[in-house]
């Protein structure tokens, strides 16, 4: 697997550290060759011994003269070569380009589940007015001639740059890299890869189209780790990984860069109504919430409270219909109270959107048996009255929205006439 080899996640050190030509290496270098060439008695061996008989018209040579004087003409040219040697070099480094983002995702966005990705595909968008739809960053002619191949990695992470629980996807991608793949997937679920194209590079960016996929809780992603992660929110790491000339991928953690942060919005949220509102002390009764604006069940809280006993309780099993959530009401853990109030407080994303309060009973047996908890509000009214109930708790009592009543379907059997007699 491309991901899983050491080609691809290989950090070359050289990379990442300063790239200077130390000036006394050099002239240290330089200088040993010289030492060595005047040291050896090979090179002095082969200058054949001058005879001033054989030629009147040369005059003699001074060998050490003329080989003292080349050195001294060496020692000059000493510092020119250091300066062409270093600029050479310098020149020749790959040098580190910092990711820049030219346009940024939305501050609020709404993330998809699984079964919405899979009817629909919802990207991650740039705010309106941008130049872009989509989050791009800018691309570097100097990309282009340092490697044949340039890949940039995206990763979700929280706000503390850690790897996030989450997904991203696009359905083009591949499972794995191969040479013509543009868009891959190989690892963890919160990373994609992207190739840099010819197109990339002439228009100067390249844009990422990313879904973002919010898994369901479990084991592993639990309300207690979205809340001390603050997994609401969350950022995008661009990560450049190119190709060397050896064939060997290499990446640059130094260049990466962090996007803004992106948190998660789905409208104005609210409770629209909710009830009944009363209830019995001793026993559990079924309670329903009305939801203004789309909501997702993971992100619901509800907290049960009572003031004067200093009681709490968390509403862990509720069903979510539509923008209805049902809920039984606990028993009141003090049955030697006749009538309490307790608060009944709804949170959605950890922000308390509605607060109700929810008044405790303290009903006989025969009286819960009368009492019509699944009636329409008017039979409701009714009943209370002949109870002899304040007006105020009446009219403070509201009913469970009715499920539509199925009729029956058959007909009824037709009676033959018989004329047998």
């Amino acid at each position: 697997m491309f991901i899983s080899t050491d080609n691809l996640f290989q950090t070359n050190d050289s990379f990442t550290r300063s790239n200077t030509i130390d000036d006394a290496i050099l002239t240290e270098s330089i200088v040993q060759d010289l030492d060595e060439l005047f040291d050896n008695p090979l090179i002095f061996n082969e200058i054949l011994p001058f005879d001033p008989i054989e030629s009147t018209t040369v005059i003699p040579i001074d060998c050490m003269s003329e080989l003292n004087a080349l050195i001294q003409r060496d020692s000059i040219q000493v510092s020119n070569d250091l300066e062409c040697q270093k600029k050479f070099l310098e020149s020749n480094i790959i040098k580190l380009e910092k990711i820049e983002i030219k346009c940024q995702p939305r501050s609020e966005f709404r993330p998809r589940t699984q079964n919405e990705s899979k009817t629909s595909s919802h990207y991650i968008r740039c705010d309106n007015g941008a130049e872009l739809d989509y989050p791009a960053i800018c691309v570097p002619q100097i990309w282009a001639c340092q490697s044949d191949t340039n890949i940039i990695e995206v990763a979700l992470v929280d706000i503390g740059k850690q790897p996030h629980p989450y997904s991203i996807h696009n359905k083009t991608s591949k499972i794995s890299y191969d040479d013509q793949a543009l868009i891959f997937k190989d690892g963890p679920p919160n990373q994609l890869y992207f190739r840099l194209t010819d197109t990339d590079f002439n228009n100067g960016y390249k844009t990422f189209m990313i879904e973002f996929i919010k898994n369901k809780q479990d084991d592993i992603i639990t309300k207690e780790l979205i809340r001390s992660r603050n997994l609401y929110q969350s950022m995008l790491r661009f990560t450049r990984i190119y190709r060397d000339d050896h064939g060997k991928f290499q990446r640059e953690d130094m260049g990466q860069e962090y996007s803004s942060i992106m948190t998660e919005h789905y409208g104005d949220v609210s409770v629209e109504h909710m009830g009944p509102k009363y209830g019995p002390i001793n026993r559990e009764s079924m309670v329903f919430a009305i939801f203004k604006g789309r909501i997702v069940k993971d992100d619901i809280s509800i907290m049960i409270v009572e003031q004067t006993t200093q009681w709490f309780h968390e509403i862990k099993n509720f069903i979510l219909n539509g923008n209805v959530i049902y809920f039984n009401m606990p028993p009141f853990p003090y049955l030697c109270i006749n009538n309490i109030k307790a608060s009944v407080i709804i949170y959605y994303k950890n922000q308390k959107i509605h607060e109700s309060t929810y008044l405790y009973m303290n009903f006989s047996n025969e009286e819960l048996s009368g009492l019509p908890f699944n009636e329409s509000m008017s039979d409701i009214d009714i009943s209370m009255r002949k109870k002899k109930l304040s007006q105020d708790v009446v009219q403070s009592i509201c009913c469970m929205p009715l499920m539509p009543k199925t009729t029956s379907q058959n007909k009824p059997r037709k009676r033959l006439n018989s004329k047998l007699t």
